[in-house]
């Protein structure tokens, strides 16, 4: 398996990746330059370049970077993240490097640090994965930088890499030099099964041209296959006048796009809310809206019942709606939805009910 998808699919890219997938960069203001500064690593840029050159957790103050939880990996990926930012031309030929897999003194002294923490049998995966995090970030950062010297190596990248995460961001890298050849391939891959690649070909699309394409990981399968028509048709229209505008790309790849809290105007939105496990500082107020389901009790089943059954719905709004359904209706009523969700369209939808019909939830007194 991809070492980037891997940690992509565990949840754990956001430690290590300075921008998930091909998402946007720089959600927290200068966030690279603090985990550098943590460290005591110089933010000035041939600092930088110097650390990721040369740099072992013998020459930092590995003390405050385990107090904090950081792997010593990230401070390889933070220097490329500010690197970068600033747009450094000199670190070019060093993140060309890492973005084919060649990597640095310093690169690997960090890993190799990481890895001594793991169990022996498990130290050579360990290493592939983080290696495969800082060659992720090297080929973001060509693209970002937009430097002309950068297109040979993304070209290279795309034409011998396998379908990836390498080729995709490859692909997206060379559009943001003005140059289209991956096109072709990110509308190709969009119709593959494989919904992780499918999804971040779409992502990639969507900064290349600017459409706002709905497939998202809880875009349900009648949706994508919207959207996969939408995205052929386009091609079919457009292919031979397309040419990809870099700067517009790099625009809208840098721009951040902050969420704001969940409104609670209905059911929906309430059940929206409180799919949102990853909030657990109730920023988005996911605790707040599961206390007000709560509260409200059997009085919101017949929405759940529809949540649950509607083939259009958002997947993380379904799941959850059918979590809560099971826990609150009478088991008879509760077992006909899993069972016509045990057929549905969508393994997500498929695989809970199926769990839920063999260990049925606690229901309350």
């Amino acid at each position: 398996m991809n070492p980037v998808k891997r940690f992509a699919c565990s949840g754990i890219i956001f430690l290590l990746a300075f921008f998930i997938l091909t998402r946007q960069i720089f959600c927290q203001e200068r966030e690279s330059a603090r985990i550098l500064q943590i460290a005591g690593v110089s933010t000035a840029p041939e600092k930088i370049l110097e650390f990721l050159q040369k740099g072992s957790p013998a020459a930092i103050n590995i003390k405050a970077v385990n107090e904090k939880s950081l792997p010593a990996t990230q401070l390889a990926i933070s220097s490329i993240e500010e690197l970068t930012r600033l747009k450094y031309k000199p670190a070019m030929p060093i993140l060309i490097r890492t973005a084919k897999g060649d990597f640095t003194t310093g690169q690997k002294s960090l890993v190799n640090y990481d890895c001594e923490s793991v169990s022996p049998s498990l130290r050579e995966e360990k290493k592939n994965q983080l290696f495969g995090f800082l060659r992720f970030n090297g080929i973001n950062a060509l693209g970002l930088i937009g430097t002309p010297e950068a297109l040979p190596a993304l070209q290279e990248i795309f034409r011998d890499a396998p379908p990836s995460l390498y080729k995709i961001n490859a692909a997206l890298g060379m559009a943001c030099l003005d140059y289209g050849e991956g096109i072709d391939y990110l509308v190709t891959q969009v119709q593959k099964k494989d919904r992780f690649l499918a999804q971040e070909s779409a992502t990639a699309l969507s900064f290349i041209t600017g459409m706002e394409l709905d497939y998202e990981p809880y875009t349900p399968v009648s949706r994508r296959e919207k959207t996969v028509k939408s995205i052929k048709k386009w091609w079919k229209e457009n292919q031979s006048s397309f040419r990809p505008d870099g700067k517009e790309i790099l625009e809208r790849r840098l721009t951040v796009k902050t969420m704001p809290p969940f409104s609670m105007r209905s059911i929906r939105d309430l059940v929206k809310a409180a799919a949102d496990y990853g909030d657990i500082d109730n920023r988005m107020k996911s605790m707040d809206a599961r206390e007000k389901l709560t509260e409200m009790g059997g009085a919101i089943l017949p929405e759940l019942k529809a949540m649950c059954l509607d083939q259009e719905e958002d997947l993380n709004i379904r799941i959850e709606a059918i979590r809560r359904y099971a826990r609150l209706a009478s088991w008879n009523e509760a077992k006909d939805v899993l069972k016509k969700g045990s057929k549905d369209k969508n393994p997500e939808i498929r695989g809970i009910c199926r769990d839920l019909l063999k260990n049925p939830p606690m229901r309350p007194n």
